[in-house]
């Protein structure tokens, strides 16, 4: 970049933009006439505007006025924003077939909508949720996202469809920390199938609930896909608000580090803790109970870790895990996008409100 210290930024103009409007440009660009014209703000603005991912690709150009002013030109092309997606997939986990339809640019206004539809041999789920990065021209993001969870799962002896809608706010703190808050409504029918236990059974049936949340998000990455080195922390709060048929609180905190061994080649840890307490000594109920999927403890089936009650994973109040990886040198060829790892996975599931006689203290690891 030029540096230009003693210069101020006397106009700023946008080419290119056909289809996008101005605004979402501007938005993503952090100077504005009159400031001083800084390496930093410049490069923040130019890598504000690519994330978007709106822009093929996004150029400027410096044209002097006189000695203390400048003209800054933002010059962007525009790409294809929206796309169709279908799958197939055979895991561990399953199979599955799922489709979707995403658009970053809706309209014109940089407003991102997606929604998918799944369906497996354990859930069936699908989404629409729609992001407005800059509501009502706050700064902030807000997002509103519908769902709808039918799990039919082996393992823990029980169904649930889970239908709700949540609305949420996010916007920045600090450099790199974001704060969001948000709530809504959810509706859970339980049924639970013939080999299941008798007092699981008794379990089932429809539940309401209101939820309140948090969660501040403090990353540090130098990228999202295919990290090389910093940090990620979160933490989360969930709350079943006063008119909840099992009201609770759910707590989750978790960490990820990256640290470079070589030019190719990254260590990792991933650790998270969670739990989820009810009030009014009422238990938690069947699908809100904490378990570990396997990608958080690999090597064991999803929901196949924890308490049992009879043949039956009932999952816990609390949950724990970590995960220690590296890469290794790799004959995939890179234009794969592909890794090859080896790992340490280690984890827990315990806690049974219901019958403390259920629980477990066996740490698993793979």
């Amino acid at each position: 970049f030029k540096k230009s210290p003693s210069k101020s930024v006397n106009l700023i103009e946008v080419k290119g933009n056909s289809i996008t409007e101005e605004e979402v440009v501007r938005r993503n660009i952090i100077l504005s006439e009159g400031d001083s014209l800084t390496e930093y703000k410049l490069k923040k603005s130019l890598d504000n505007l690519r994330s978007t991912g709106i822009f093929k690709s996004v150029n400027y150009e410096e044209k002097s006025i006189n000695n203390e002013k400048i003209n800054l030109e933002i010059k962007v092309e525009e790409q294809p924003t929206g796309s169709i997606s279908a799958g197939v997939g055979v895991g561990s986990s399953g199979s599955s077939i799922g489709t979707g339809i995403s658009e970053k640019n809706l309209f014109g206004k940089g407003l991102t909508l997606n929604s998918n539809l799944s369906l497996g041999t354990e859930k069936i789920q699908g989404n629409v949720n729609l992001m407005v990065p800059d509501f009502k021209n706050t700064d902030n993001s807000f997002s509103n996202n519908f769902y709808i969870v039918s799990s039919d799962l082996e393992n823990a002896g029980y169904e649930s469809t889970i239908a709700g809608n949540i609305s949420s706010i996010e916007y920045d703190i600090f450099e790199d920390v974001r704060f969001g808050f948000g709530g809504g409504i959810e509706r859970d029918k339980i049924t639970t199938n013939s080999s299941a236990s008798q007092l699981y059974k008794s379990r089932a049936g429809n539940y309401l609930t209101y939820k309140g949340f948090y969660n501040i998000i403090n990353d540090k990455r130098d990228k999202k896909f295919q990290t090389t080195k910093g940090y990620k922390t979160e933490i989360n709060q969930t709350l079943a608000l006063p008119g909840s048929d099992i009201p609770f609180i759910e707590n989750n905190v978790s960490g990820q580090i990256y640290y470079p061994i070589s030019k190719q080649h990254t260590f990792s840890v991933k650790s998270g803790l969670s739990s989820i307490n009810s009030f009014n000594n009422k238990d938690v109920k069947l699908s809100d109970r904490q378990f570990l999927t396997n990608k958080k403890l690999r090597g064991f089936e999803n929901f196949g870790v924890g308490p049992k009650d009879g043949k039956d994973h009932v999952g816990g109040n609390y949950s724990a895990y970590a995960n220690f990886s590296s890469t290794v040198p790799n004959a995939i060829p890179d234009k794969w996008n592909a890794k090859s790892i080896v790992f340490f996975d280690i984890g827990n599931v315990w806690g049974v409100d219901y019958d403390s006689s259920l629980d477990s203290d066996k740490i698993r690891s793979s």
